[in-house]
């Protein structure tokens, strides 16, 4: 036996890892005890800073740790000159890179690394640019990373184009590299911003970027990367904003914008050929801070007939946005309802690119009929090349895609309900809409129904249609049978509402009715086939007048 090397069993090892684990865990307890005492007792010296420093080191994501080092370093910072205070923050950063060379994807140390560059008094930007393309270079998907690099290209002041350029590098590397793609997207609109505001840039490079991601996409049609840079490219451009929606009568004043504002800051209707404004009063129609439809109340009794033009002006980042609304002919009431437009036209030469693209899809599509990102790129095409032209194959796409992604069915069911929506109010115009039947999952594009007067949603599947009809400030007749509405909690105020239908729901709690009487001018009310409707229509009667007195109607009988 002797010269042998003695081999421990299996029971040996497990041992003494149990015991050094024991050591570190005893040794960890005891050093994270005595910051606890130094913080509590309001102690900001060396000794912290040594002991959360060996601490770190083995577990770098304990954020109370470098909360406690900031907190020290920040009264450093009034005691000690700038040169040592610029040693110390070197410190700090090589103690972060220690930390993120055993976790690269350390939140607390890639944010304690931006605040101690912040805080340096002679921070060296170049070197942390050097740093992170050495980190991506050994992880080009680190998005910590990434999210650092742009904290550093900001304070270095680094040129777009320079950091467009890292991007061509690294996807020419690597196409699956979603972090990269999102950088580029960022990028490309203050290199090359489209003149026009269609696009995200400038039509010849949307192309030269069409066709860069369709490479990539057929590099390897399963990654989401380059898919979702495509979506991006594709997706719609943000409209200006606009005054789309606005009335003025001794009934309701209301104005309808296509994004939503905080303050009326400059909003105000102006009468007249010198354009005097109206005194008044603006608030949200839903009674939040931010909101697309404001309610104007004047402080006199309007004018009648109405003195001349109306307009509505709004003030938007130093700008003047003015809208004139069209009198009636006997000069009582103001209106203003402009065509909803959800396409943005397309050049030739774009149009033929992206029917290069949606040709390659569907050639894609012919080896892969079950690839959910080409179909989802299909419809996306098919929306931006022509509409209406593909409106029955984007639908029966989307249908596919329910069938096929069921993880993500309701996601693809909100869309086609938004676009569905969007069909019917480009076809329909008056004060009736009627989107009967269109298996609706969502009420999208509600500030464009705030002028309806009769809104019909019945057979659909809407759940949460409650917090979106504060829009419909004009709505006279809301009609909701056989949906799926459960509960009436949070409906909001309806100052126009007489009729309300809400056959064949899910409604079950007669209480909840009381969220009605936000609807002041409420007569009609049908809740035939619901669950709280069943038993006694007697005593069902008499619970419901006394939640809502005012009703005249109820499940179609006179009251």
């Amino acid at each position: 036996m002797h010269g042998r090397l003695k081999v421990k069993t299996t029971k040996e090892q497990e041992e003494e890892k149990r015991q050094k684990r024991a050591q570190k865990v005893k040794q960890y307890r005891a050093a994270f005890g005595r910051i606890v005492e130094k913080r509590q007792a309001g102690e900001k010296d060396e000794e912290g800073l040594q002991i959360s420093q060996q601490i770190l080191e083995m577990i770098p994501d304990i954020h109370s740790l470098w909360n406690y080092r900031r907190e020290i370093l920040e009264h450093l910072k009034e005691v000690v000159s700038e040169d040592e205070l610029q040693r110390r923050l070197e410190s700090e950063r090589f103690l972060t890179e220690t930390c993120l060379r055993a976790n690269p994807k350390s939140y607390c140390a890639w944010h304690h690394r931006s605040w101690t560059m912040d805080h340096m008094p002679r921070p060296d930007w170049q070197r942390e640019l050097t740093l992170c393309t050495k980190f991506l270079s050994l992880d080009e998907r680190n998005f910590h990373c990434w999210d650092y690099r742009r904290f550093v290209v900001r304070r270095a002041q680094v040129p777009a184009q320079k950091e467009l350029d890292f991007t061509d590098e690294k996807i020419a590397v690597n196409f699956s590299n979603y972090s990269c793609w999102h950088y580029r997207s960022k990028l490309l609109p203050v290199v090359q911003p489209d003149p026009m505001g269609v696009r995200p840039v400038t039509e010849a490079k949307h192309k030269e970027e069409l066709e860069l991601v369709q490479n990539a996409a057929f590099t390897d049609p399963t990654d989401q990367s380059a898919w979702f840079y495509q979506r991006w490219l594709l997706g719609r451009s943000r409209p200006c904003q606009a005054i789309t929606r606005a009335l003025l009568s001794t009934g309701r004043c209301l104005a309808t914008l296509v994004h939503p504002i905080r303050a009326p800051l400059g909003l105000q209707f102006l009468i007249g050929a010198g354009r005097e404004p109206l005194a008044g009063t603006w608030r949200t129609a839903d009674g939040q801070s931010s909101s697309s439809v404001w309610v104007f109340t004047p402080t006199l009794p309007l004018p009648q007939p109405l003195p001349g033009p109306v307009y509505l002006g709004l003030d938007v980042d130093g700008h003047s946005v003015t809208a004139e609304l069209e009198v009636s002919a006997d000069g009582l009431s103001a209106l203003l309802a402009v065509a909803p437009d959800f396409g943005a036209p397309l050049s030739p030469a774009l149009s033929s690119v992206m029917l290069e693209e949606l040709d390659a899809c569907k050639q894609l599509l012919e080896f892969d009929p079950d690839s959910k990102w080409t179909l989802l790129t299909t419809v996306l095409l098919m929306q931006t090349i022509d509409r209406h032209v593909y409106e029955a194959e984007t639908m029966h796409t989307l249908d596919e895609l329910v069938e096929l992604d069921y993880q993500r069915a309701n996601y693809y069911r909100d869309l086609r309900s938004r676009l569905l929506v969007e069909y019917t109010l480009e076809r329909q115009r008056g004060d009736v809409v009627d989107l009967t039947g269109l298996s609706l999952t969502a009420l999208y594009h509600a500030p464009l129904l705030a002028l309806v007067k009769t809104l019909i949603l019945n057979d659909n599947h809407l759940r949460r249609p409650l917090s979106h009809l504060a829009a419909l400030q004009c709505c006279e007749s809301l009609s909701l049978d056989r949906n799926e509405v459960s509960s009436l909690a949070g409906w909001p105020a309806m100052p126009s509402l007489r009729s309300l239908s809400l056959r064949e729901n899910a409604l079950d709690d007669l209480e909840c009715l009381a969220t009605l009487s936000a609807c002041p001018c409420l007569q009609i009310l049908d809740l035939r086939g619901n669950p709280v409707a069943k038993g006694d229509q007697k005593e069902f009667q008499k619970k419901v007048l006394a939640i809502l007195p005012s009703l005249s109607t109820l499940n179609g009988e006179h009251i």
